[in-house]
């Protein structure tokens, strides 16, 4: 923060007077002046990483409502035990076949079919 020259007085309870000068001591500073300051300088910077930080998270936000899908616990650990019982390197595998499978299949049976159409919207 930039000094301005001059100062002026300030009324503050006792034990907020105490608080300070515990701090000022603290982080070894001469004057209150230079302890309000530092804690200032302190809060800009905790309110700056606030912002960064809720930035970062709405960015991760969208970008898992692009790339990710919700499958729920019972489902991956259905998927979990396919990719486990075919020797598959990662569940993105296991995915990818069960697409390949259902893009390439001649026909579905009749309980796919009727899954297919019940899922429908």
């Amino acid at each position: 923060m930039s000094s301005v020259s001059g100062s002026t007085q300030i009324r503050i309870d006792s034990e907020v007077k105490l608080t300070l000068e515990e701090y000022r001591d603290t982080v070894r500073l001469k004057t209150h002046s230079d302890a309000i300051e530092s804690l200032l300088t302190y809060h800009t910077g905790s309110e700056r990483d606030k912002a960064l930080e809720a930035r970062n998270s709405e960015s991760e936000k969208k970008r898992r409502g692009l790339e990710d899908i919700t499958l729920g616990r019972d489902r991956k650990q259905i998927l979990v035990l396919f990719k486990e019982k075919y020797g598959m390197p990662d569940l993105n595998s296991m995915f990818d076949v069960m697409l390949h499978h259902f893009e390439t299949a001649d026909k579905l049976s009749m309980d796919t079919v009727h899954l297919l159409l019940s899922l429908r919207k």
